[in-house]
């Protein structure tokens, strides 16, 4: 139930009291709790500390193409508008471009099709769009980067009725010189995993939070949440596998 208190003071105390009552009237059950109404506070529902400038020590976003550039990081998009390359402090952190492996009735869906443009390109951040149009449905990868280097993706897929999806997986391949240590933090929880990459090889489960580094630098993927995500093998929904010169 929602209750409803349009004229409300704020600041001003309250007492809600409910009573269940049976069918003769007879209380049954019976409960009060006291609170408060909070006080509006005066930057609330106000454009009060957003800006458009960027602040100091970070610098204005360099474009150069598909390269969006922020301090200390250097992003190389391809026509997915997942990175082919991530450059931190003049370091390579991919072994290989990041790729989103699909697959539905008609087979493996090839991303080099795809269509990618910039929607905004501000100093403080960039949004840009990547879409392919399929016979079994169409696909929007929806990219958000700001200055910080923080960024974000909404993946969208529209069936053309009804589709099978057979394969749906995100590969990251961190080079290996990068990723000496992992962190992994499970949905829920405020404790994670620290190690070295050698011990935490193989199937994990989902993890919210993930970090690969070394002492200098180093990549974090997390995601909003695993809500309605329940996939078959969800002891394996996550796999570290080491490569030559990968993770």
């Amino acid at each position: 139930s929602v209750l409803q208190l349009d004229q409300a003071k704020p600041g001003s105390g309250y007492a809600l009291n409910v009573a269940v009552k049976d069918s003769s009237n007879r209380i049954i059950a019976e409960r009060c709790d006291e609170f408060r109404f909070p006080v509006q506070e005066a930057w609330n529902n106000t454009a009060a500390g957003i800006s458009e400038r960027v602040p100091v020590p970070w610098t204005d976003m360099v474009y150069d193409g598909s390269t969006v550039k922020v301090w200390g990081r250097e992003y190389r998009l391809n026509e997915s508008g997942l990175p082919r390359s991530i450059i931190s402090m003049d370091g390579e952190l991919l072994a290989s471009p990041v790729t989103l492996h699909l697959s539905g009735a008609s087979g493996k869906v090839d991303l080099n099709g795809m269509k990618f443009a910039f929607l905004e390109r501000k100093p403080t951040e960039a949004r840009f769009r990547s879409t392919r149009h399929g016979k079994d449905f169409d696909l929007t990868v929806t990219g958000l980067l700001e200055y910080d280097g923080f960024l974000w993706y909404d993946v969208e897929l529209r069936p053309h009725g009804k589709v099978n999806i057979s394969q749906f997986q995100l590969e990251i391949p961190v080079r290996k010189d990068a990723a000496r240590f992992v962190m992994l933090n499970r949905s829920g929880s405020a404790y994670a995993t620290l190690d070295t990459a050698e011990k935490l090889h193989g199937n994990q489960p989902f993890f919210q939070q993930m970090l690969f580094c070394n002492d200098e630098r180093g990549l974090a993927y997390f995601t909003e949440s695993d809500e309605f995500y329940h996939p078959r093998a969800a002891a394996s929904a996550t796999e570290l596998k080491p490569a030559a010169d990968a993770l």
